[in-house]
C-alpha cells in the first residue's frame, strides 16, 4: 500500500537520493534508516492515515514524513545528537527548495506539520498517555501527521 500520485513518486525519489548522497559521503547508512525503512515507514504510516480518514493532502503529508524522517542520522545514535530535529529542518530545507524550483508544490503549513512531525516522532504524544484523552484522534494537521508517524 502506497500514494501513487507523481508528487508521491518526486518524495521516493528524493528520499532514495539522499540516502544514496549519504552512502558516497561514506556516512552510516544502517538498515535500521535505510531506503527500505523509509519506504515501509511511508507506507506504514499512509495505511494508518488512510484507516483513520486522512484527506489525500493529508496523506501525501503522512508519506513526506515517513520518507524524510530519518535523512539526518549521527554514526554513534547519540540521543544528544537531535537527530531527528537535523531531519526535520532539512526536510523543511529541500521541500521548501523544491517549491521554488516548481518541480514539487509544497505549502508553509504542510512544511511545517511535517518538520514537527519527524521532529517529535519518536515520542508518543502527549494526548495518548492520557487515558482520558487515547481515544480521541488529533485534530491539528501537525499532530495528524505526527500520530501516523509515530504509529508506523
Amino acid at each position: 500500500m502506497g500514494l501513487q500520485t507523481i508528487e508521491s513518486q518526486r518524495i521516493t525519489e528524493i528520499s532514495k537520493a539522499a540516502v544514496e548522497l549519504r552512502r558516497r559521503e561514506c556516512q552510516d547508512v544502517s538498515e535500521a534508516h535505510s531506503e527500505s525503512h523509509l519506504g515501509n515507514v511511508a507506507r506504514l504510516g499512509v495505511a494508518v492515515g488512510t484507516l483513520y480518514g486522512y484527506s489525500p493532502s493529508e496523506l501525501l503529508l503522512v508519506h513526506t514524513a515517513g520518507r524524510f524522517h530519518d535523512l539526518i542520522r549521527s554514526s554513534t545514535e547519540d540521543p544528544t545528537a537531535n537527530d531527528d530535529g537535523a531531519s526535520a529542518n532539512t526536510a523543511v530545507y529541500i521541500l521548501g527548495k523544491e517549491n521554488r524550483r516548481g518541480r514539487l508544490q509544497t505549502s508553509d503549513k504542510g512544511r511545517e506539520a511535517i518538520r514537527y512531525a519527524i521532529a517529535n516522532h519518536a515520542e508518543a504524544p502527549e494526548w495518548m498517555l492520557d487515558p482520558k484523552r487515547r481515544n480521541t484522534l488529533p485534530e491539528s494537521l501537525p499532530d495528524k501527521i505526527r500520530f501516523a508517524l509515530f504509529v508506523a
